[in-house]
């Protein structure tokens, strides 16, 4: 006997069809499933109500006017906070392109029409338990990470007070106090991190911008570096950066996402290679900030390079740092990015080396 799918109510379903008919008899169907339902009559409606009524599942019809549901569904997947909700595309095209679109664009599941009520129900059910499944899973990990940040402050506290007097020990002892501190900063760093990427999911964390001058950033940013630079016998410099440019972003924020970048970069480069720094402003049709980490390590395999943004994901294939990735720092980035208004670039190739470069739209007043 199968396992009854539960949901947990209240659930917010948007329904998105320019057929009027089918949206009555959905809205019925749905609510009496218990579930609160909204419509849209067309993409560009769809769009603007995504964000005033917080679905937890969209319901978008494949072919609409003015923009269709697969434009929705990848408009979706760039809103932070967003680009998570489950998308049921319906659609009567049965054709294996269609189908294949509707993956391709974000969509997790679709349904042909003309539509089976009982086959929508179930599909409808699973999406809505999965997402409630995760979300009480990401609940759990931002807790118990959260409990876990004072004892590992704690720790390494007082390591560092006890290397406040180094000659107070001997050899084997100070290496012990020094690895104790070490990896007690780094699993703080890493709780932190995991704190953050749920405040920037959930569009929590606020944003402290400060115009400032780039290339100083960039040089402290660099200058932190050297002993992990020196350790790995890799170069780090500077590349292109204009001294009178300066910008408007949480600084704060930014230099943890340079920094994560660069650590990659230089886990990932061979000996004796260079890894660049850099800040330019492009003027144009549509004036950014970009900052770009590039290294000439081992690349990115192409089939890798949508998925290391995601939590825990690693890149296949990589020699290379594997050992210290947590799968955590990318994803940071690109939420601490998207966060500003921003897009995270990659261009990559096997035994070439990796550029992600960071683009910031300038913020008119």
């Amino acid at each position: 006997m199968g396992t009854l799918i539960s949901v947990q109510l209240p659930v917010t379903v948007l329904i998105a069809d320019d057929d009027i008919t089918l949206r009555m008899v959905l809205r019925h169907l749905l609510e009496g499933e218990g579930y609160t339902v909204e419509e849209a009559q067309d993409g560009v409606q769809a769009e603007a109500m995504i964000q005033q009524v917080h679905p937890d599942l969209i319901l978008l019809d494949a072919v609409m006017p003015n923009k269709d549901g697969f434009e929705v569904c990848a408009h979706l997947r760039t809103l932070p906070g967003y680009e998570h909700i489950p998308v049921l595309i319906m659609t009567g095209l049965d054709d294996d392109e269609s189908i294949d679109h509707a993956f391709e664009f974000g969509a997790v599941d679709f349904v042909p029409k003309p539509m089976q009520w009982a086959v929508l129900r179930q599909r409808v059910r699973r999406l809505i338990a999965a997402q409630q499944l995760e979300k009480m899973r990401d609940n759990l990990i931002q807790m118990i990470v959260h409990d876990m940040k004072n004892p590992i402050a704690t720790i390494r506290g007082f390591a560092e007070l006890l290397l406040s007097e180094p000659e107070t020990y001997d050899p084997t002892t100070l290496d012990c106090l020094k690895r104790i501190f070490h990896s007690s900063n780094n699993l703080l760093d890493m709780t932190t991190m995991i704190l953050d990427i749920g405040r920037l999911e959930e569009g929590k964390l606020t944003l402290q911008r400060v115009s400032q001058p780039v290339c100083p950033i960039l040089e402290e940013v660099k200058d932190s570096f050297v002993w992990m630079a020196s350790n790995y016998q890799v170069n780090l410099e500077i590349g292109a950066c204009d001294r009178d440019l300066e910008f408007a972003l949480d600084w704060g924020i930014m230099r943890r996402v340079l920094a994560n970048l660069i650590s990659n970069a230089i886990k990932h480069s061979p000996q004796n290679a260079t890894v660049a720094l850099a800040g330019t402003f492009v003027d144009g049709a549509e004036p950014a900030l970009r900052l770009a980490v590039t290294d000439h390590g081992e690349g990115i395999p192409e089939q890798d390079r949508s998925r290391i943004f995601e939590k825990f994901s690693k890149a296949s294939r990589r020699k290379r740092g594997s050992r210290s990735d947590t799968g955590l720092g990318l994803t940071f980035c690109k939420l601490a990015t998207e966060a500003h208004g921003g897009r995270i670039e990659l261009e990559s190739a096997i035994d070439v080396g990796s550029t992600f470069t960071l683009v910031f739209p300038q913020v008119r007043a």
